[in-house]
């Protein structure tokens, strides 16, 4: 039995409960999968049919180098990166599989003894 059916089956307050899930295709094999993935999403589909994410394109070096520039007060978070940002973008790429954005972001933060949540996501959310 399908997982949504399940859920409808064996809850008894389905208003109250949400199930999101995601597939993470870590190998890039999704194109290969026999799942249908409708074109537009429209609400009649939701939950049958699975929705298909853009893919994730890795960071390239000017993109890495100029969010550390745009940072506002880079010398707070990031006081090496005014000096060399060129040396430290370079290895961010290499540590992150070449700019893989999961990566990237780990690595920044490993980097540079951050956290995301108290250090990082206050400085990019408005």
């Amino acid at each position: 039995m399908p997982l949504i059916k399940q859920l409808k089956v064996n809850s008894l307050d389905t208003t109250s409960k949400k199930l999101v899930l995601f597939l993470i295709d870590y190998k890039g094999d999704v194109d290969s999968w026999d799942i249908y993935f409708p074109e537009e999403v429209i609400q009649e589909n939701i939950p049958q049919n699975p929705v298909k994410s853009q893919k994730l394109e890795e960071f390239k070096e000017d993109e890495i180098s100029k969010w550390f520039l745009d940072l506002e007060e880079p010398e707070v978070f990031f006081p090496e990166i005014v000096e060399d940002t060129e040396k430290i973008t370079l290895e961010v790429l290499e540590n992150s599989e070449n700019g893989i954005p999961l990566y990237v972001f780990e690595h920044i933060c490993t980097r540079f003894n951050l956290n995301w949540h108290e250090d990082i996501e206050k400085c990019i959310t408005p």
